[in-house]
């Protein structure tokens, strides 16, 4: 029997369009080294990218104090379940309370869809300033890789 699999990511960046790079990037790096199924890292990619795009664009949108605006993902990963958790200082927003249905001639709404068909459970609560949003996704197949951990910033 193997022992059980477990990985971490612990990535902050700037709340701005450089930072959000730099979160995806370390994203697809995790994806890559915990040998993920390209289904999985592809539904990783779009999850991660669909939030972090949101804090920067619409979250952040016109922040008096740029400098100020940060975004925190942490990544960890436990036999075949992955946890995904956005942690931001913008407004508050509740993704759960997110109404996808627009009119067909309205642009956007649907990378909040996309990210809750692909993920199993989702928790939003807000702290202290911050909007913290956890996702859990089950892999469709166990990583082959032992216990790791990545720290990025």
């Amino acid at each position: 029997m193997r022992p059980p699999m477990r990985a971490t990511l612990f990535s902050q960046a700037s709340g701005d369009t450089k930072g959000l790079k730099q979160l995806i990037d370390h994203c697809h790096h995790f994806c890559l080294c915990y040998g993920m199924s390209l289904r999985d890292m592809s539904h990783v990619l779009v999850i991660c990218d669909e939030i972090a795009s949101n804090i920067v664009h619409h979250g952040y949108h016109g922040h008096k104090r740029p400098c100020l605006a940060v975004i925190t993902l942490t990544m960890s990963m436990r036999d075949c379940f992955l946890r995904i958790c956005f942690e931001d200082n913008a407004p508050p927003f509740n993704p759960l309370r997110h109404n996808p249905c627009k009119p067909a001639n309205e642009k956007g709404g649907f990378g909040l869809s996309l990210v809750k068909a692909f993920v199993h459970r989702m928790h939003y609560y807000r702290d202290g300033g911050h909007n913290i949003l956890t996702m859990i996704k089950r892999l469709d197949v166990l990583p082959v890789n032992g216990e790791k951990s990545v720290a990025r910033s």
